[in-house]
């Protein structure tokens, strides 16, 4: 179901609007409903948020804000005005606008955008070695193009650009380029036999790293005035891929070029000399080098409140973060900043994170029913519902701790994809009373295919988890395909827990104890044939199996306990040939990737029927393509029968009532 924009007299696109409700609406993302309705800013629809510079379009004490949302449903530029400052002296920014630029209706590649003297707002992007420059027309909420310029002379594709001036001599730039190097090893990356990394555990793939150049054109960017040099000290300068930005610090004599690290780090290099000797980590209050908290950190300079442009504000796969300069540098030149605090917008809608993965639990025993959220940061937040089950009434959310620390699930080196995978989590909680002692404990997977439960050993009204212990069966660690919510329902006074294991097949386990299980077998069909989510062999790469979310609940109120599966756009539930959703080939307009197979067995001994798609009345609904989190909650008019949530990519928590989700005829 596509969404429309609103008029441009509105000022709001409709979507984003959506926390200005007062009850949780069938179809919709839960709203926030404490805080004033001021929530975290991400781009609505989308996967990532990009910062792509500020101006003072509104007339406001402090610029407003544009974001590129480059990835998910809904790929656009997006414009927030700047409403005012919280008590700390963070930025509240209005729903977005939609904002036209040159490239079509989605979003611009990347690029910068900044306000000069007189007031007039430029925007300059960067495609393959294609710069093009384009001014703002408040009236239209249009980039208009002026003109482009080929940088023949970069010796590859640019991948960002900042503008370190501009005068009506002309506009010198700093530009970034990867040295060329292949990520990926030889072989068929669509093939399960795909190798990356060798006997002794390292990479088998070369290591892109990224240079910076710098060139010069003419004042209306229609000629090349200086050829592109390598400005960096080498063309290997930084690991990954990079975004730039310009940051001016008192008291120095030319700005510095800022970059933000697609794995977190950010550095920045003095413009003083035509090639910089060296760069510096920005470091945080602790005297450490600051660290993003997603991946993908893509900043941009925001003026203070006494107008200098040395404050961040930094996106990436999440919400934006607002970074405060603390004013100078360390003996060894290192910028300081202060840790990363959220950036607001008013009538937001809940955000948990990208690919978030809801539990719908009373975590601290009040009564009403919270939210236990996990995302692709690696993170499980706790989300208060201030209200009641009926009319829910969440804030923020804030990280869920177990041994003293908060929970952080982090692959590292080795992973599925690859080491640039290092920073997704990808933690996919399910809530559950495990031991029987009538506190929520935490069972959890991730990135790592690795299954661990945090007994609660807090209060019913105090909950405090303890560190996660690994999960046995015959001794050895469990282990199973990545991104798998497990679901856990007590079956006939036992625990059950449910996966999907190395065959990417739904597997069926029993606890014995805390920590270790017995083998149940493969859940099967009716015919007896097993439950496996594998598309047909060479269809996508390794990366794609598993992801299911899996929820085990008596959707149609027949006494037996259903299956209830979140999957990706290449799911294949419950074999290749006839497997949902991939055999239905789903686009963009359709599409929920929710499955229900009904239980024509018992709990005890579960046969299921062919999956069906849930619709959302009577169509399909489009909520992406990485994967979807189902859970049934008891928000709302519960008189029909049990409400569900569905976590999405966008990291938004969407609201269905009973009654409006109905069964695919196809």
């Amino acid at each position: 179901m596509g969404l429309k924009w609103s008029c441009l007299g509105a000022l709001a696109w409709a979507f984003a609007a959506m926390g200005a409700q007062e009850a949780p609406v069938s179809g919709q993302p839960l709203a926030v409903r404490a805080n004033g309705g001021a929530g975290l800013l991400a781009a609505p629809r989308a996967i990532k948020s990009v910062p792509a510079g500020c101006a003072k379009i509104f007339g406001g004490k402090r610029p407003d804000l544009f974001v590129s949302a480059p990835t998910g449903v809904d790929q656009a530029l997006l414009l927030y005005r700047w409403m005012r400052d919280t008590p700390a002296g963070l930025p509240v920014f209005s729903p977005p606008v939609k904002v036209s630029q040159p490239f079509g209706d989605k979003a611009p590649p990347d690029g910068t955008i900044l306000q000069d003297a007189a007031g007039v707002t430029h925007g300059f992007w960067v495609k393959g070695k294609t710069l093009t420059h384009s001014l703002f027309d408040r009236d239209a909420l249009a980039f208009r193009e002026t003109a482009h310029v080929e940088i023949s002379s970069l010796p590859r594709s640019a991948t960002s650009v900042t503008v370190l001036s501009m005068t009506a001599d002309g506009v010198d730039f700093v530009a970034s380029c990867y040295n060329g190097a292949k990520y990926r090893p030889d072989g068929d990356a669509n093939s399960l036999d795909y190798v990356l990394y060798n006997g002794t555990g390292a990479y088998r793939g070369q290591w892109p790293r990224t240079g910076l150049y710098r060139f010069r054109t003419s004042a209306d960017c229609t000629a090349i005035t200086e050829s592109a040099r390598l400005f960096s000290a080498s063309t290997n300068e930084i690991l990954g891929d990079v975004t730039l930005a310009t940051v001016a610090y008192p008291n120095r004599v030319s700005p510095c070029v800022l970059v933000g690290a697609s794995i977190g780090n950010f550095y920045v290099l003095d413009t003083t000399q035509p090639q910089a000797q060296d760069k510096r980590t920005l470091f945080g209050p602790d005297r450490i080098s600051l660290r993003h908290p997603t991946i993908g950190a893509a900043p941009v300079a925001y003026p203070n409140a006494a107008g200098q442009p040395t404050d961040l504000i930094v996106g990436g796969e999440g919400a934006l973060y607002y970074y405060t300069y603390a004013g100078s540098f360390n003996a060894e030149g290192h910028p300081l900043y202060r840790a990363a605090q959220p950036v607001y917008q008013e009538q937001a809608t809940l955000y948990a994170g990208s690919l978030a993965v809801p539990n719908a639990v009373d975590w601290d025993g009040d009564g009403a029913q919270d939210l236990i959220v996990g995302n692709s940061e690696g993170r499980v937040l706790f989300f208060k519902n201030f209200g009641t089950d009926r009319d829910p009434r969440f804030g923020l959310g804030e990280p869920v701790c177990a041994g003293g620390e908060p929970i952080h699930v982090q692959p590292g080196y080795t992973g599925i994809q690859g080491p640039f995978e290092n920073r997704w989590g990808y933690t996919c909680p399910t809530v559950a009373d495990w031991n029987g002692d009538g506190l929520p404990d935490l069972l959890l997977s991730g990135a790592t295919s690795r299954h661990e439960v945090f007994l609660n050993v807090g209060t019913r009204t105090a909950p405090r988890l303890a560190a996660g212990r690994p999960l046995y069966c015959d001794g050895l660690e469990l282990h199973g395909a990545w991104r798998v919510r497990p679901g856990v329902a007590r079956i006939d006074g036992r625990m059950a827990y449910i996966m999907q294991d190395d065959a990417d097949a739904l597997h069926l386990y029993w606890r014995i104890d805390d920590v270790n299980l017995e083998d149940g077998g493969t859940l099967r069909m009716e015919d007896g044939s097993p439950i496996t989510s594998h598309a047909p062999a060479k269809s996508d790469s390794p990366g794609q199996h598993g992801r299911s979310k899996i929820e085990v609940a008596d959707w149609d109120g027949d006494g037996v306990l259903d299956l209830l599966v979140g999957t990706t756009r290449h799911g294949c539930i419950p074999n290749p040939k006839r497997g949902l959703p991939w055999t239905l080939r789903l686009t963009k307009s359709n599409g929920l990737q929710v499955l229900f197979l009904r239980n024509v067995g018992s709990n005890a001994a579960p046969r299921y029927q062919m999956p069906t798609l849930f619709q959302f009345k009577g169509s399909d609904l489009y909520l992406g393509g990485h994967s979807n989190a189902p859970k049934l909650c008891p928000f709302g008019d519960t008189s029909k029968g049990p409400n569900l949530i569905v976590g999405a990519e966008d990291g938004r928590i969407y609201f269905f009532e009973h009654n409006d989700l109905t069964f695919d005829p196809r």
